[in-house]
């Protein structure tokens, strides 16, 4: 007697790898994906983190308990908070049974990290006479727990019209923040304007881009 069956796949997952955009230090960032539940029982699952950055990662929610039911699908949300410099990674594996293709890997992934911020992005001066000088000051934070590289240079239209005259650098100590004066003295008369790129070493984003603007009267 011959007989037959055809095999249905016991658990999916909507996605194979989850990719955050570069993440600030302090500011963490969820992102979720479903499993699907192709079988006519319920079935347990669990959840497992493990991999090179591991603890930078988290299950913080989602509609997955301990169980899925028959021909069910739920969420499963993952936090990531930066914790190192440069990229990080894990790999969550949900887990159930009966299934012999137990576990289900979801590779996890940051391309880079953001260890400081840089405020204001933008500087007016107002109007200041050729003989004249004014010193605004932008303030690098650096947020992670991580010694950074801080450099600055002036360009834009103008360059010669600002300075920097002092401030950060070449290195910032992990959670500390430095200022960095930069003086606005019109070489002409009219609207002046220059740019500001202050550099990060361990920032994909870097540099940071602070518009000057002033008037020469």
């Amino acid at each position: 007697m011959a007989v037959s069956g055809t095999g249905t796949v016991d658990l999916t997952t909507s996605v194979t790898s989850v990719t955050w955009p570069n993440v600030k230090f302090g500011t963490p960032v969820t992102k979720s994906f479903s499993v699907t539940n192709h079988q006519n029982i319920a079935v347990p699952i669990t959840k497992n983190i493990t991999g090179l950055n591991a603890a930078d990662f988290s299950v913080s929610g989602g509609t997955c308990g301990s169980t899925i039911a028959a021909k069910a699908t739920c969420s499963i949300a993952v936090k990531f908070a930066a914790g190192a410099l440069g990229s990080e990674s894990a790999t969550i594996a949900i887990s159930d049974g009966p299934d012999p293709q137990s576990p289900h890997n979801v590779s996890l992934f940051v391309p880079g990290t953001i260890p400081a911020t840089v405020t204001p992005l933008s500087i007016t001066y107002g109007t200041i006479t050729e003989t004249s000088a004014q010193i605004k000051n932008v303030t690098v934070t650096n947020k992670s727990p991580f010694t950074i590289s801080v450099g600055s240079v002036v360009g834009g239209a103008d360059p010669a019209d600002f300075t920097v005259v002092g401030g950060c650098g070449p290195t910032l100590a992990g959670n500390s923040s430095c200022q960095i004066a930069v003086m606005f003295q019109p070489t002409d008369v009219g609207t002046r304007g220059g740019t500001l790129a202050v550099s990060i070493g361990q920032d994909p984003t870097s540099p940071h881009n602070v518009s000057l603007t002033g008037t020469g009267l």
